[in-house]
Formats: structure tokens, sequence, C-alpha cells
């Protein structure tokens, strides 16, 4: 009998060291699992996704067929995360409130109305009865989906509001003779021209490394500047030939930059961690990262930058999984912000209004654009931030702002 039960322990053992095993090394999971509220059973769809190439780890949650949203944060690649759900419902809404094991206010409470599905915190205070049950909240603060621009400091022409900032954030904007490098409490402005340069189109970012043309070169140039936008370094990325001025960077994929020089007819593949440059196409054809995959296409009416948008989607992030759309609808007071993943394209929600909108990303589920002279942020476990402003945004189309996180 003692024999027979510790044979029961090993094996005991041994299930949940495979368990564990699977899940920590799998590249995705699912889950479905049901929750008990005294408005009946919500159904949830958790799918977790490893982040590997062209994807951000991250978990993908649909539901009762009616909320779908991701989370970013870190559950050690752990399945059935959520533990609890609040809900509210009355004749005009239906929310719900996830609890997540471990961790307090993962994300907002979310709200379906006949129209539209949006957060709380887009809506406070136009529902009396909303607004107590949300009070009422166990470790809940609407004030964590606040714009603080209270604080604010300058770098040159630029000004940051620290208080928006995150330790893993990296914020790098065009200044006329290089960058401004930004990180919270450490700021710095990295200088690569001799020279005023008002239209530095010929740059990109790849993981931590912000690349850029070297514009102290006449009529073409042969190499690119690389800044680590951890530590500010500069180096220097040769190429063996010449590249024409009149080059558009098509886009980013797998952590390598791809450029087009029409000029000279050739594609470029810029590895900025190996520092290497080399040719990959040639002639009036090209290489195309769609999002998912890769395409050759023929140049058509010069148009050879990877897609980032659709007729229907002003910007779609790419990934196979991490992927979504953002759809921006011109309204009096500017643009509403719509999104949904490209898992489940059939449910949109409402995020935001902005009164302008250029040059979106998304990183690691934050969606980053420009709003006028303002750069700004927006991800569902703080809301629409301002990281930062300046008024050369204005009036010159070429600056742009570059974002990397850890």
């Amino acid at each position: 009998m003692r024999k027979l039960f510790g044979i029961l322990i090993v094996l005991y053992i041994l299930y949940f060291t495979i368990q564990f095993c699977t899940n920590f090394f799998s590249t995705s999971q699912k889950n479905t699992y049901v929750i008990s509220t005294k408005y009946g059973d919500y159904q949830i769809k958790e799918n977790y996704y490893r982040g590997m190439k062209n994807n951000t780890d991250h978990y993908n949650f649909v539901i009762n067929d009616t909320f779908s949203f991701k989370v970013y944060e870190d559950f050690t690649r752990r399945g059935r995360i959520i533990e609890d759900l609040k809900v509210f419902k009355d004749d005009t809404y239906e929310c719900i409130y996830p609890i997540f094991k471990g961790k307090d206010q993962v994300m907002d409470m979310i709200c379906k109305s006949k129209d539209q599905t949006r957060f709380y915190h887009t809506m406070q205070g136009q529902n009396s009865a909303l607004d107590t049950f949300v009070y009422d909240l166990p470790n809940y603060s609407v004030d964590a989906y606040k714009d603080q621009k209270d604080k604010a400091y300058t770098r040159g022409l630029a000004t940051f509001y620290p208080n928006n900032l995150t330790e893993k954030l990296h914020l790098a904007i065009n200044s006329y003779k290089g960058i401004y490098n930004i990180r919270l409490n450490n700021d710095k402005e990295v200088s690569l021209f001799t020279k005023d340069i008002y239209e530095p189109k010929i740059a990109a970012i790849a993981g931590e490394y912000y690349v850029t043309a070297n514009y102290d070169e006449d009529y073409h140039f042969t190499s690119f500047l690389r800044v680590d936008l951890v530590d500010s370094k500069q180096q220097t990325i040769d190429y063996n030939g010449e590249i024409s001025y009149a080059s558009t960077v098509q886009g980013v994929a797998d952590n390598k930059i791809y450029l087009y020089d029409p000029e000279n007819q050739k594609q470029l593949e810029i590895d900025p961690e190996k520092r290497t440059v080399k040719q990959i196409a040639s002639g009036n054809k090209v290489r195309i990262f769609n999002g998912i995959e890769w395409e050759e296409k023929e140049i058509m009416d010069g148009n050879y930058s990877f897609p980032k948008s659709s007729e229907t989607y002003a910007y779609i992030s790419p990934g196979k999984y991490s992927g979504q759309n953002y759809r921006f609808v011109s309204t009096s007071n500017g643009y509403d912000v719509y999104r949904s993943s490209i898992l489940n394209p059939e449910i949109e929600t409402y995020l935001f209004t902005t009164p302008a909108f250029r040059n979106p990303v998304e990183h690691k589920g934050t969606l980053y654009f420009l709003s006028g002279t303002e750069v700004k942020a927006y991800n569902d476990a703080s809301g629409l931030r301002t990281l930062a402003s300046m008024n050369e945004f204005t009036f010159n189309n070429s600056l742009n702002f570059y974002v990397y996180s850890k």
C-alpha cells in the first residue's frame, strides 16, 4: 500500500510537471471556461499567444461573443487568469469588470449598449447607477485613465510629460540635428548631423535601434547612422554602394528595416543589430510584408511601402495573432477611434476621440500617433495619454516620433 501511494505521488508530480512545461514552452494556449454571476453564466474564451516573430506576447479574450479585448500583463503564461467578473446591467447597459489572478485593475470596466461598446472612463457621469456601481468596485480608480499633463519639462524644441511616461518606454523625436532620446527621469539630445536637416524622411526604428540616412553626405549616401535608444550610443552602418536620397523606407519586419531606392532600382534590407546592409531585390519587383507574410510584387504607381491600412481601417497593426484594426470615423469633433482584433473583427470597441491623427503605430499593445502638436499613446491599462508635444509638428510633416519598449 505504501509502495502504491509512492507511485501515485510520483505520477502526480510527473503530471503537473508535464502540464507546466507544456504551458511554459508552448507558443499558444487555449482555454474556455465559465464564470457564474447573478446575471447568469459568462463564457470566457481565452487564447494565449507567446511573443514570436511579428507577434507580441498577450492574451486574447472573447466573453459571451460580446466583449473582445487583449491583455499584455505578465501572468507567467498561466491559463484561466480571469477569476471573477463584476457585472452591471440595466435597460441601457451591460457592463463587465474582469478580476484577474494576483493583479489589481488590469483594465477598465467595459460596457455595451445598443449602439456601441466602450470603456467606462469614456462615459463616466452618464449613468448615476453605473457610477455608483463602479465606485464600489474593489481596488478600482477611474483616475488611472486620466491624462496627467500637470508636470512638464523641455528638451530643445520638445516638451515632455513625465507622469505619462513609463520606465520601460523609450521615446525618440526628430530634432533638426538628430533626435531627442527620452526616458522617464532621463533625457538626452543626440546630435547626428553637422547641419540642420529639415526633412529626415529616411529614418526608422527596429527594436531598440533608431536608424537614419547619413545626411552629412552630399548627393547620395553610403552609410546609415544607428542610435541605441537604451544608452544613446551611436554607430555607423556602412554599405558598399550608393543610395539615393529619393529612397523610401518601406517598413519594418522582424526587427529589420526595408528600403527601396527608385533611382538605382534596388531594395535593401538593413539589420541594425548586426549593422549590415544587403540588397534583396532589383528592377521593378520588390518584397512586401503585408503584416502577416511576405509577398513579391511589381512596383505600381511608385507605391512600394508595406501596407498599414485598408478601405475600412485607417491603421492595421501587424501580427497574425496580435494584429488589430483601427477605424477612425470623422466627426464634428475630429475622429472617433474604434478597435477590433483581426481574430474577431466583428466585435468593435470605441476607444477615444481625437481632434487629429497621423503616423499611427502600435507597439506591444499600445497605439501611438500624432495629434496636431502632440505625441499620444493609448492602451487599455492607462487610457489616452500625452507623451510629448512640439510645435514643429504643425508645419513639418517630415518630423516624426519613434518608440521602443522593453
